[in-house]
């Protein structure tokens, strides 16, 4: 897969080529051009890699592209507009993969980031038979971090160097989460800080348990 500033700049390039070069009058550039588009689409929009393919090879509704340049020079007027319209095509659908970089890297970064997150609970879970507090403080870390990244994803700054009870507090006030999820939050924001701090009202197992449980079904809800 491209990385995401290779990606960039690979549409950017593909799709000023054809505006200074005469795709269908030098088939060696084309060849070239109809690759890297092929690489970047297949990347980025593999929906529509069968259609720009079909623009090339052609189908019952299209002559393509490739008849165009497998027929005699002095007969390829006759293919002329069909293989227009398959170009045209071609770079419109490449040109749609531009708007969806960012929404596709950041689908990925998602399913990453949970990934991530659900192997640092089990890690918690684990902790569980050596240490409670310890357990509750890493869930407590988890859940922070996860609803600063909720914060990120609706615009909200200024949350880096905030505890849980003010982004709850945030995310409740623009409406991202109802009553209900803040009551559960504020619940585990207590427990998380049984778990940080040395007092005489210890946390108890079933309550670090129910924090490591909600912390993973809001990393599924909350996004």
């Amino acid at each position: 897969m491209l990385a995401l500033d290779e990606i960039r700049y690979e549409i950017c390039n593909l799709k000023e080529l054809p505006k200074n070069t005469d795709l269908l009058g030098d088939q060696i550039a084309y060849q070239e051009w109809y690759s890297k588009s092929q690489r970047v689409i297949s990347s980025i929009e593999k929906e529509r890699l069968a259609e720009f393919i079909e623009m090339y090879e052609g189908s019952n509704r299209t002559s393509g592209i490739k008849q165009f340049f497998l027929t005699n020079i002095d007969e390829r007027h006759l293919f002329h507009s069909s293989a227009v319209s398959c170009l045209y095509n071609q770079i419109a659908i490449l040109s749609a993969c531009d708007s969806l970089v960012d929404p596709f890297y950041q689908d990925i970064l998602g399913r990453v980031y949970f990934e991530y997150q659900e192997d640092e609970l089990e890690t918690a879970k684990k902790l569980m038979e050596i240490n409670i507090r310890a357990a509750g403080a890493l869930a407590g870390v988890i859940l922070e971090k996860h609803l600063k990244r909720v914060c990120t994803n609706h615009k909200i700054t200024g949350m880096e160097e905030k505890t849980l009870n003010p982004i709850i507090t945030v995310l409740y006030t623009n409406s991202i989460i109802d009553l209900t999820v803040k009551k559960n939050l504020d619940y585990l924001s207590d427990i998380r800080n049984k778990c940080d701090h040395s007092t005489q009202n210890e946390p108890t197992e079933i309550e670090v348990n129910d924090l490591i449980t909600h912390t993973g079904r809001h990393l599924s809800l909350l996004s």
